[in-house]
């Protein structure tokens, strides 16, 4: 039986850091060889980020050569200021409709109910309800945008409208009716009719983000003229 001792010969790693696989000390900043499996995929992710970054240069350039749809976008917006609605028109319209007769059958005194002119009461009314409507205004906001977002911007443009005309109408009839001397059952149409005019303008107004994608280089100048 051999009796000598038996040597343990620990193998050090043979990636360790400052030596290279066959144990040798490695210089200072040397660079290691690209392991295969793990440094070829770090090197194919850069070259898809590489040629990523390369097609939206392009794709930018692409909307940048692109001739602009100005006569179009004029055209939206000279549409847009004539469907605005009555909400910013306030100062102006509640006086012209308390000289058309809306809410006079509010008045408190009996001698001005079925007379030409206009009363307190009634401009009280008129500023409360375009009041409320601002209001109201703001929280349709958020289902605009979601609609907007599943029709897109012609279906929304084109229903703005409609419903701008539609609510353009009711508020004819309720003047028609404080004309004949019915302001008591018609002024409450009159009320419907300005929250669904002002509801389809606001429609009619959104679709302006439709078109604002097509002008890269001048979107500040597209929201003011939109706002």
């Amino acid at each position: 039986v051999d009796a000598s001792p038996i040597e343990v010969v620990t193998e050090a790693p043979a990636q360790q850091a400052g030596n290279d696989s066959s144990g040798n000390a490695k210089p200072a900043g040397q660079l290691q060889r690209p392991q295969p499996g793990k440094d070829s995929n770090t090197v194919k992710d850069r070259e898809e980020l590489k040629n990523q970054s390369s097609s939206d240069v392009s794709d930018q350039e692409t909307v940048a050569a692109e001739p602009k749809p100005w006569g179009r976008f004029f055209v939206l917006w000279f549409c847009c200021n004539l469907a605005c609605g009555m909400l910013p028109g306030q100062s102006l319209f509640v006086k012209l409709l308390a000289e058309a007769g809306i809410f006079r059958s509010s008045c408190i005194d009996d001698a001005k109910v079925g007379s030409a002119d206009t009363c307190k009461d009634q401009f009280v009314a008129l500023t409360g309800f375009f009041q409320l409507g601002i209001s109201v205004a703001y929280v349709l906001l958020a289902p605009i945008g979601l609609l907007y977002d599943r029709w897109g911007a012609r279906v929304l443009g084109a229903f703005g409208a409609a419903t701008c005309a539609g609510g353009q109408v009711l508020v004819w009839l309720s003047i028609v009716g404080a004309r004949i001397g019915q302001d008591a059952v018609t002024c409450y149409v009159f009320v419907v009719g300005m929250f669904i005019c002002d509801f389809g303008s606001m429609l009619n107004s959104f679709s302006f983000m439709g078109l604002i994608w097509h002008f890269p280089g001048n979107q500040s100048f597209m929201i003011a003229l939109i706002n």
